[in-house]
């Protein structure tokens, strides 16, 4: 389990333009993350073929899903634009946990003194880890004497989800996710579960469940309405082709009416001239004979 997980954290924290591990991580608007030296040199290359013109407003698309971002100041450098793209505090915390899981975690003071001594304790606050001597230090001096240190093993024996809510000093009153979008320096990290507590019985909640319950009512009504102005309409069409229907039958039994009368009319007429021309013609051959 303890491989799968670090193969899936270096798979996350590898920077998709130069393969390496994130250095100064940037995430854009889409949300994809680059090096931000990475993305310096990409935003360069974009805007020399692009030939933009540096009097207006530009944009340049992420180098991963082409998606285009925009350039609030045109007259900013390439470095400077990268420079002010938001920092992903996420993969820098993925990071800095993958630096605590090494069992040979070196001072980061002494090792920018070019000196190798083992760490033994860890700055929450400045987030790094320390030896003895510099520990003792840093409790002594003023600006660091409120700083919560632990030792390395029980840093590295915790077993903190990044998924969590914290309630920070500096955002008083509220709950930010300071892994992933303000700070990583909080201390006192509070569960969704515990957060939560006491909200659905909070006035706010309240207000809002009663506005929701008066709108529903509402909407309820309103429907009922449709559905009633849908029945009359049918029954209103189906009343419509059902006098279509009669007018339809009465037109058809009166032409049959018609019919009738003009055939029984056609048929005497028809009758008393043939007996007419019947009896000229008899007459006619009984001339004819007498002659």
């Amino acid at each position: 389990m303890a491989t799968a997980e670090t193969d899936e954290v270096e798979k996350i924290t590898k920077c998709p333009i130069c393969l390496e591990t994130y250095k100064s991580p940037k995430y854009l608007p889409c949300f994809h993350t680059t090096c931000e030296t990475c993305l310096s040199q990409y935003i360069t290359s974009v805007f020399k073929t692009s030939n933009a013109d540096v009097n207006k407003p530009r944009t340049f698309p992420c180098p991963i899903c082409r998606t285009d971002v925009p350039v609030s100041d045109p007259g900013l450098s390439p470095e400077d634009i990268a420079a002010k793209i938001p920092g992903n505090h996420l993969i820098v915390t993925l990071l800095d946990q993958s630096k605590l899981k090494s069992k040979d975690k070196l001072c980061d003071p002494c090792s920018v003194l070019k000196k190798h001594n083992k760490a033994v304790s860890w700055c929450t606050v400045c987030n790094e880890a320390l030896c003895t001597d510099c520990d003792h230090y840093h409790k002594a001096m003023k600006i660091s004497q409120s700083h919560k240190i632990y030792s390395l093993e029980q840093k590295q024996s915790e077993t903190r989800t990044i998924t969590t809510l914290e309630v920070c000093t500096q955002h008083e009153g509220m709950l930010c996710i300071c892994v992933t979008v303000h700070h990583r320096k909080c201390e006192h990290v509070k569960t969704l579960n515990d957060a939560a507590k006491g909200i659905k019985e909070s006035p706010e909640i309240t207000d809002l469940t009663e506005s929701l319950k008066a709108m529903i009512d509402e909407l309820s009504t309103v429907l009922e309405s449709r559905k009633i102005n849908l029945k009359e309409l049918k029954r209103g069409r189906q009343q419509y082709l059902d006098k279509i229907t009669k007018m339809r039958q009465d037109i058809n039994k009166h032409f049959d009416q018609l019919e009738d009368r003009v055939n029984q009319e056609l048929g005497c007429r028809y009758k008393e001239a043939s007996i007419l021309i019947g009896n000229d013609i008899t007459e006619m051959e009984n001339f004819g004979g007498n002659v």
